[in-house]
């Protein structure tokens, strides 16, 4: 399942790029976030970034407006109301995650122009709009296609870097600890060593520790309970082929067409 705001609790590991960020939105009225594929980037918007803004918006004399979106096939049709709040209506905050569904799924190059120019907005003066966009650091060069949005892009842009081995560690062992559970250290110590030479390793990690999670021993999550899921690579191939087995035929068929439609070149 996604990472939301109610999981801030155990959203742990990103303080330095949560820092960076918080300091990116708050001087910049347009701002934008790029990460590989699997680097966290909806985990930090959504289980750390909103829930900030959102403590220090309420705290504010003039209420503003939080909204998290992602674009869609019409983003400029279905959206573009919250980017353009009318004179009595709250100044809005806007975040836009996975904005690489612009080029992904909007197939109309007008109604993707329009879409930017109205996030562009933000920048101009007498603005009523913040606007923080999240893509996929493999559309980098699409986003340099649109001259305004490239210009942003140097001007307001942020690289999500991966963790540290510290930060790594903490992202497993806190929750846990959280929880009243412990870790053992030869299995931080693996995760962390795999996860740092994996790109895009995040999602992996996450979900070999729900496997390990099932499989503890008393408070304890163990080595052997990670070996017993497969591991870092091997949990996931596991739980795919356990879910496709109990497939029928037909929904199958079905899972396979669905799949090859998921995939974009």
């Amino acid at each position: 399942a996604r990472v939301q705001p109610d999981d801030r609790d155990r959203f742990f590991g990103r303080d330095r790029m949560l820092a960076d960020l918080g300091r990116l939105v708050c001087g910049h009225r347009f701002a934008m976030l790029f990460g590989p594929s699997g680097s966290g980037k909806s985990s930090l918007l959504r289980a750390g970034l909103v829930p900030r803004l959102r403590e220090e918006l309420a705290g504010r004399p003039v209420p503003a407006a939080l909204r998290i979106l992602t674009p869609g096939a019409s983003p400029a049709t279905t959206y573009g109301h919250l980017l353009n709040p009318a004179p009595d209506e709250p100044e809005s905050w806007v975040i836009v995650d996975q904005f690489e569904e612009v080029f992904t799924l909007c197939d109309d190059p007008r109604e993707r122009s329009r879409f930017i120019e109205m996030l562009l907005a933000a920048r101009e003066p007498g603005s009523r709009v913040r606007v923080l966009v999240a893509v996929r650091a493999d559309f980098y060069a699409r986003c340099a296609e649109h001259p305004a949005l490239a210009q942003a892009l140097n001007e307001s842009g942020l690289l999500l870097c991966p963790m540290t081995a510290e930060e790594l560690r903490e992202a497993v062992v806190r929750p846990a600890q959280a929880a009243g559970h412990l870790v053992e250290r030869a299995l931080t110590a693996r995760l962390v060593e795999e996860v740092q030479t994996e790109p895009g390793g995040l999602p992996m990690l996450s979900h070999v520790l729900l496997e390990i999670w099932r499989r503890r021993r008393g408070r304890m999550l163990t080595f052997e309970g990670y070996e017993a899921a497969g591991g870092l690579h091997g949990a996931i191939a596991a739980t795919a082929e356990e879910v496709y087995g109990a497939l029928s035929p037909e929904q199958a068929r079905s899972a396979r067409h669905l799949l090859l439609r998921m995939v974009v070149p």
